[in-house]
């Protein structure tokens, strides 16, 4: 008797829990069934702010001229972003000395700084912005945003729905100047701020490519997640099982275990990282169709940063 007891409680048991286990279902369905994060009105900025960070960056690019940097410029950029990307506010003197610099540090509702060219001093050297006071790691870069449509406004929207430290854009298009694979940038030097200042940051790098050319896995794939290395590390393999688990076992595909296209490998970022001793670069690659629902509907930007939220265990 007691043995038909248990068996009838482990009947109930699965019976009970089995609607919480995920099946297949498509993306759209996905999102919604398992969207467990939502903009949160802590970090959500407000509508003022929204609207003059959107200026800001749209203005960031009018009567660019490439001009490449020297050392010295870098290594004052990089000494002056190490201090804001820690600053509770910023005083006359860190504001001074930006200018000096040829870049304007403006401040938006005491939340967010905004470090970007002067309208006189625009050579491409790149927009960032910054969220005081946020304990969060992650980090965002859209390093080609006018050559990868949609990536510039999903790296701006998810900065200001959701807890992100930070996010870095280029000014000048990849075919000026391709940031992701140039040695000497302010890009560069945001990057090694960024981990100088936290050595456990996460850089989600946002790339778009068009399944038009690839084969096989990559044809197929909405997002391809790579941290540029060939045994890919735990988080790297944990960001596309959250991807996988939102959004459909097809959707991701971890590179170079799944396929063979696009895995940054000469990325310049990625590389300067692990210089560094940092393992929190991801290259997350993204198909036109999934660059869209990301730039358009918020309930799939939120479950995108459920799913990094998930891997990383926060």
């Amino acid at each position: 008797m007691m043995r038909v007891t248990r068996v009838l409680v482990l009947i109930v048991a699965c019976v009970v829990v089995s609607p919480l286990i995920r099946l297949p279902a498509s993306s759209a369905q996905r999102v919604k069934e398992t969207s467990v994060v939502t903009v949160d009105e802590r970090w959500e900025l407000p509508r003022k702010t929204r609207n003059a960070l959107k200026k800001i960056f749209k203005d960031s690019i009018v009567d660019s001229q490439l001009t490449m940097p020297e050392k010295t410029q870098v290594a004052i950029f990089q000494n002056l972003i190490e201090k804001t990307l820690v600053a509770r506010s910023v005083d006359a003197e860190l504001s001074r000395q930006w200018g000096q610099s040829g870049w304007e540090c403006t401040v938006l509702d005491s939340d967010v700084i905004v470090i970007v060219e002067k309208s006189d001093q625009r050579w491409g050297r790149g927009i960032y912005a910054i969220r005081t006071g946020s304990d969060s790691k992650i980090v965002l870069q859209a390093p080609h945003r006018f050559n990868d449509a949609k990536t510039g406004v999903i790296a701006r929207k998810i900065f200001e729905e959701q807890n992100v430290w930070a996010v870095a854009f280029n000014t000048v298009h990849r075919k000026e100047l391709d940031l992701a694979h140039c040695e000497r940038h302010f890009f560069n030097a945001f990057t090694e701020a960024v981990v100088a200042q936290r050595s456990n940051a996460i850089v989600l790098q946002l790339h778009g490519f068009t399944n038009a050319k690839k084969t096989n896995a990559g044809k197929s794939a909405s997002m391809i997640v790579s941290d540029t290395t060939k045994f890919p590390g735990r988080y790297a393999r944990l960001v596309a099982e959250e991807f996988k688990l939102g959004f459909g076992k097809s959707h991701t595909r971890l590179y170079p275990l799944e396929t063979r296209w696009l895995g940054g490998t000469d990325n310049h970022q990625a590389n300067l990282m692990q210089q560094l001793g940092s393992v929190g670069f991801l290259h997350l690659e993204m198909n036109p169709a999934f660059r869209q629902q990301l730039a358009s509907t918020a309930s799939v930007r939120e479950q995108f940063f459920a799913s990094i939220l998930a891997a990383l265990g926060q």
